[in-house]
């Protein structure tokens, strides 16, 4: 017999140990919330005058590749110089580990989770999602749609952080088998932010946090986060829409090489002196 709990994110929080998750706190998104607006484009990059000594030229398809051998044109060697290292004393060590900075770090990673999360809706309405937490495996049903949810990474409740990769994809059950276990269960709750775990330790609350706090998000912030999925949607099938009307037209590939080489380093002189 498989054990299942339905937990309203508000519910949830009660089962979590005081300390974990001020209830009183909202879940706030960290950083923009992605709305499908393309990224500035990267500035062309102008390259200095050469001197071409050699010249190959191939044809690829619809294109073609030149490739130059030029003069060496002295740019800076984009290599970082090794760093040097010295070894530490164990009271140098120590300090470090004391110092100020170390500990505020160390603090806010004990107060981050980091949360890798499978998410298949079916639908348009509800959510199978798949999460692990300290190696172990956990599956539950969403009613939330996890789509909306894919604009941001970060999000804060309290002084706790949660750092998420999602990946979501959407089904429609109208492909899927009678007996597919992506079908939607029929006495899934219909309350906004309630989740059923279906797999996983019920008695560790502290796997749910998370995944609590992105329940609550979608309560609290639904209109913000379902406009934004559909702008990224509206200005996913214009893109669509423009390539397939205009595609773009394979640009001509130009390589310039040339020979490098390796700096000498200076011969140590040795000490003493010479006699």
């Amino acid at each position: 017999m498989k054990k299942s709990l339905t937990l309203p994110a508000a519910f949830a929080l009660v089962l979590l140990p005081a300390a974990a998750l001020a209830q009183d706190d909202p879940v706030t998104i960290v950083g923009p919330l992605a709305d499908g607006t393309p990224p500035q484009p990267a500035p062309e990059v102008v390259l200095p005058e050469v001197e071409i000594r050699e010249t190959l030229e191939h044809q690829l398809g619809d294109r073609k590749i030149t490739i130059n051998r030029i003069k060496d044109p002295g740019l800076p060697d984009p290599r970082p110089a090794p760093p040097k290292t010295t070894e530490l004393t164990p009271e140098q060590i120590e300090a470090f580990r004391n110092s100020p900075e170390v500990q505020q770090w160390l603090e806010e990673a004990a107060k981050t989770t980091h949360m890798f999360i499978s998410a298949t809706v079916i639908d348009q309405r509800a959510t199978l999602i798949r999460w692990w937490h300290e190696g172990s495996e956990y599956l539950a049903w969403s009613n939330a749609n996890w789509l909306y949810l894919t604009g941001f990474t970060d999000c804060q409740k309290g002084d706790r952080h949660f750092s998420s990769l999602l990946i979501a994809s959407n089904m429609n059950s109208t492909q899927l088998p009678e007996d597919s276990p992506y079908r939607i269960p029929e006495d899934l709750p219909a309350v906004p932010g309630t989740y059923r775990v279906i797999k996983g330790d019920l008695s560790n609350t502290a796997a749910f946090e998370g995944i609590t706090a992105f329940h609550e998000l979608y309560q609290s912030d639904f209109a913000r986060l379902k406009a934004a999925y559909d702008l990224r949607e509206q200005r996913r099938i214009e893109r669509q829409a423009e390539l397939l009307a205009n595609p773009p037209k394979p640009k001509d590939i130009v390589v310039h090489y040339w020979k490098v080489e390796p700096k000498k380093e200076a011969p140590e002189r040795p000490k003493g002196g010479v006699r």
